[in-house]
Formats: C-alpha cells, structure tokens, sequence
C-alpha cells in the first residue's frame, strides 16, 4: 500500500512505519503544493530531500522542469538562497537580483562593504 494510517493516527506515504503525524518516504521525495488559480508557471511550489540535501522551489506547468530559491545541505547545514551550492553558512546569490541584499531596510551591492 502506498497511503499507511497507523494505530496511533501518523500518516505514511511510502512507508508503513510513519514516525511523525505525515511521513513521505521515497528516492528523491517531493511535496508539492499546487494553486490552480495560480498563473502560467507559478502554480507548483515544491519541497524535496535528495542526497541528504533539503530544497525549496517552484515547478513548470508541465511538471518537467524546476527552479531551486532555497538550498539546505545536510553534511554541512550551510544554507544557500538563490544557489543549490552554498559554500559558507548563509550564501545569498540571485543573477536576476543582482545579487543585491537587503537587511534592516539597507540595501547593500554585491560586493560592498559597511
């Protein structure tokens, strides 16, 4: 069975042994979240652990293609948003942004330094 509800009310998909309320459990799992009324491409944001890594994106339409926003390696817990390869403990990397970053209402460029 692919949908397990255990005695104590977890729910497993993928497993028959679910430890948490939900557990998914599978090669390269994803949890998708899908809004119909979304427009042409932003309708599927997904969630998904592979390799010991944690990611965050969004889908196509068609389901065949992905775009990653948030990166979590597990072997290191560096985080990386706007890169799927972060090299230090937070690596903030967006070509469509500019690679700008704001914190605290100030906006720094790429590059400088306060």
């Amino acid at each position: 069975s692919s949908l397990f509800i255990s005695t104590t009310g977890n729910v497993g998909i993928g497993t028959t042994t679910p430890n948490w309320n939900l557990q998914i459990a599978g090669t390269r799992p994803f949890f998708t979240l899908s809004d119909t009324s979304a427009g042409t491409d932003s309708k599927h944001w997904f969630m998904s652990s592979q390799g010991g890594n944690f990611y965050m994106g969004t889908s196509s339409d068609s389901l065949t293609s992905t775009s990653t926003y948030l990166t979590i390696n597990g072997s290191t817990g560096y985080v990386g948003i706007g890169t799927t390869a972060p090299t230090v403990a937070l690596e903030v990397g967006s070509v469509a942004a500019g690679g700008n970053v704001k914190i605290n209402a100030t906006k720094y460029k790429k590059g400088e330094q306060k």
